[in-house]
């Protein structure tokens, strides 16, 4: 996939010109109020998302956008235009050399007939295909409504507009239960592929007969561990089983000290034994194998929980039959949480759903609702659970640029 390197946006406020080159990985905008840094912002997750209200709603004249990957070029160039005839506002894009027309209508696209908003859509859904085939994209703007206005209006809108907030973390919590799922069966599918290979394990082979001798460097205390682990993935554990099991390294520990004590008189037996250890060994490497294939597996859900529990220590989140769950002397409801804890859910279950694939993860002052302590620690913790995302944030908070101050990219530079 391809990364954000530059974008050129004419007739930004009518008569000004935004020019700006992106870093790779992080990307910090700022500005004080009314520098247009969400009009910037809109204007670039319109084009990239195909958002065709934001299209008409924040005018501007052309856009060029530049994506790179390993030194190959993919331009994105849209140009607003008015129908001579019908005064009928779109936008043509041009993607690469491939040219398309889309229709803009704004607030008033209910009054039109299904006809025309499914010629909209389809157009929309064409030009994003396209889009899609370069680069994937995320954004976060839920938390916001209009331009750039004043901070502590911003933060009533967001409070006043938290049903929007609980509708989009309600989406992201379940997309959540259906990764997790995903996860599941894949870790299933590896443990039934191992209860496979270890019953074929069992089959005698050719490939058998080449194995000659006995390694006879024996832990008792580390092979009992590694055969319990191996059954417990094959879920064949409890009483029974341990007791068999202690059996088992018992009789393999006799038999190498009788080897090694020079005993011959009780050869089969100790072959026996020797057989039994050389299979459980076998079991044992693959099973941990499997084992540290299902780790990775759920490694992205694992730091996930960390970072939850490390931003908000006074709470616990695990998951539980494919829920995420918060729990503090009982279990929470998500409406019940802080506006904070709310976004700082939403930041990282869209990251984490992102599965460390390249990304243009833009968020528009995501430090709304944010405690200080967060603010600081945001950008790397998005970094953490996807390195492989270009983060593009737009903020007043000087904590959130803090670490990146080679990152930052002012808006009074930006605009001409």
């Amino acid at each position: 996939m391809f990364r954000l390197r530059q974008v050129t946006i004419s007739g930004f406020w009518q008569n000004r010109i935004a020019n700006i080159t992106f870093n790779d990985n992080v990307n910090v905008v700022i500005g004080k109020n009314g520098s247009g840094k969400t009009t910037f912002m809109n204007i670039i997750h319109a084009i990239l998302a195909v958002d065709t209200e934001a299209l008409y709603e924040n005018s501007f004249q052309e856009a060029k956008l530049i994506l790179e990957s390993n030194n190959k070029q993919r331009t994105i160039r849209v140009v607003r235009k008015e129908s001579n005839l019908s005064g009928q506002i779109y936008v043509e894009y041009q993607i690469s050399k491939t040219k398309f027309e889309l229709p803009l209508y704004g607030d008033d696209m209910r009054m039109y007939p299904p006809s025309i908003r499914r010629r909209q859509l389809e157009s929309a859904l064409k030009i994003r295909s396209e889009i899609n085939e370069i680069a994937s994209i995320a954004s976060l703007s839920v938390y916001r409504i209009g331009g750039d206005i004043d901070p502590e209006m911003r933060e009533r809108n967001f409070r006043r507009n938290s049903s929007t907030v609980d509708i989009r973390l309600t989406s992201l919590i379940q997309l959540l239960t259906q990764y997790q799922l995903e996860l599941s069966n894949i870790a299933r599918t590896l443990s039934t592929n191992l209860q496979k290979d270890v019953l074929t394990s069992l089959l005698f082979t050719d490939e058998k007969t080449k194995q000659y001798g006995y390694d006879i460097n024996f832990d008792a205390n580390i092979e009992r561990s590694k055969l319990t682990s191996a059954y417990r993935q094959l879920g064949l554990i409890g009483s029974d089983t341990n007791k068999k099991i202690q059996e088992h390294i018992k009789n393999v520990e006799n038999s190498i000290k009788a080897l090694n004590n020079g005993r011959t008189e009780e050869n089969i037996a100790l072959l026996s034994a020797l057989e039994a250890f050389k299979l459980t060994r076998t079991i044992t490497e693959k099973s941990l194998a499997t084992e540290e294939k299902i780790k990775k597996i759920y490694r992205p859900l694992d730091f996930f929980i960390e970072t939850l529990r490390d931003f908000i220590p006074d709470k616990d989140f695990e998951f539980k039959d494919g829920e995420l769950l918060v729990k503090n002397d009982g279990a929470i409801p998500f409406a019940k949480l802080s506006s904070g804890e709310k976004q700082l859910l939403i930041l990282f279950v869209e990251a984490l759903l992102q599965r460390q694939r390249p990304y243009i993860f833009m968020a528009d002052e995501p430090e709304l609702s944010l405690h200080i302590s967060w603010q600081r620690k945001i950008i790397p913790a998005i970094m953490a659970l996807n390195p492989n995302a270009q983060i593009i944030v737009a903020t007043h908070s000087p904590e959130v640029a803090g670490k990146f101050r080679d990152k930052t990219l002012n808006m009074e530079k930006i605009l001409h």
